[in-house]
């Protein structure tokens, strides 16, 4: 039908090779175990159930609220949320709060930090957020925070949520 084919109809035989090369090159890079001394005899089967044994790491998960409450009496921001770890140890909880303000052009911010122990269900953990030098109070709306959270010998974990900040003015 068409006197000339295509590209990749004139290049599929050499990709084919290629990849053929390729594929029997790294079979042969296989590397090949030498035979336990004892061969001829059964090995005895380490699990049973063909389970894989995994090494017992702790983790940990958290779960910041979606509210925030503005405490006018005393002048910080209070954030929530669960923490759940490991039975035994101490978790670090930050979070760090940001609010923009487009009317202004202007943002605040603010940080917080407390440490919950750990318990194999999850705990409810409470941070005030202190607002840096000279910002003041962050106003009701949305705000944006990032919390963090570590167990010593793990890699923290990080969630960033925009929260509803409510005001509270009794407390």
């Amino acid at each position: 039908m068409y006197p000339f084919a295509s590209r990749v109809g004139r290049f599929r035989p050499v990709l084919l090779l290629v990849a053929a090369i390729t594929l029997g090159a790294c079979a042969a890079d296989q590397s090949i175990t030498s035979p336990s001394p004892n061969a001829s005899q059964p090995r005895a089967q380490a699990n049973v159930d063909g389970a894989v044994e995994m090494i017992d790491t702790p983790a940990i998960l958290i779960a910041p609220s979606k509210t925030g409450v503005i405490r006018l009496k005393s002048g910080v921001v209070q954030l929530s949320g669960t923490v759940t770890c490991k039975a035994g140890i101490l978790s670090h909880v930050v979070a760090y709060l940001e609010q923009y303000d487009r009317q202004t052009n202007d943002s605040v911010a603010g940080f917080g930090e407390v440490y919950v122990p750990c318990v194999d269900v999850p705990i409810t953990w409470f941070v005030n957020i202190t607002m840096s030098l000279g910002d003041p109070l962050p106003q009701r709306g949305r705000a944006d925070v990032l919390f963090r959270a570590s167990i010593p010998g793990v890699n923290a974990v990080e969630v960033k949520r925009s929260i509803r900040l409510v005001e509270d003015v009794e407390n």
